[in-house]
């Protein structure tokens, strides 16, 4: 199996900690590997791909290090830009699984309010994001120069209660290149001076 050589962070990691995220990025490097560099993968692959690399991620997230880092980020660092929309993303594909493309998936507040009280990550993000217009994100030297980029659109009427499809907020490509990205910036924080590649050279 292929090691990745942990930094040294406040006595962590712990030998059982070592373990667990040696696993887990190896599966996440798998995962995003496959999703970036595959072009022959269908809409249902990809889906299928990109709700396991959200998992896998979220349990590596609960890390000491990775959740102090995501607690004590200054208000202006790009970690937080993201982190609001990727956690209502990450909520609704844990609490909405009835969905196997991501062209199908459909929300609205009184599905969110049901399973998640309001006030709460997912409803209080889109009732937010709905005042704002769309806006582009980039991030960038993922591996060696490469970067991933795409489009943010607000959920138009959400407040109202229609009914939001996934797609219109975030094509599916465009959610790959967000979710990788983003947890590919965090994860980069705890590894020794190694890049986490995940293109294909």
């Amino acid at each position: 199996m292929e090691l990745f050589k942990l930094k040294t962070i406040d006595g962590f990691p712990t030998s059982d900690q070592e373990e667990f995220l040696q696993l887990g990025l190896k599966r996440y490097k798998e995962l995003s590997k496959e999703l970036l560099n595959n072009k022959g993968l269908s809409e249902e692959q990809k889906f299928f791909y990109i709700k396991e690399l959200v998992s896998v991620y979220s349990e590596m997230e609960a890390y000491p290090p990775l959740k102090n880092l995501l607690k004590d980020s200054p208000t202006n660092h790009p970690i937080l830009t993201f982190q609001p929309l990727f956690k209502a993303v990450r909520h609704i594909l844990a609490h909405f699984p009835f969905f196997s493309r991501w062209d199908d998936f459909y929300f609205n507040q009184d599905m969110v309010n049901c399973m998640n009280s309001p006030g709460k990550t997912i409803h209080k993000y889109f009732l937010a994001a709905e005042k704002h217009s769309e806006f582009f994100f980039r991030f960038k030297d993922i591996d060696n120069g490469e970067e991933l980029n795409g489009k943010i659109m607000a959920p138009v009427g959400y407040d109202s209660n229609k009914n939001i499809k996934l797609t219109d907020i975030l094509s599916l490509d465009d959610a790959i290149s967000l979710i990788i990205g983003y947890s590919h910036m965090i994860l980069s924080t705890v590894i020794d001076g190694q890049t986490l590649t995940v293109f294909d050279a």
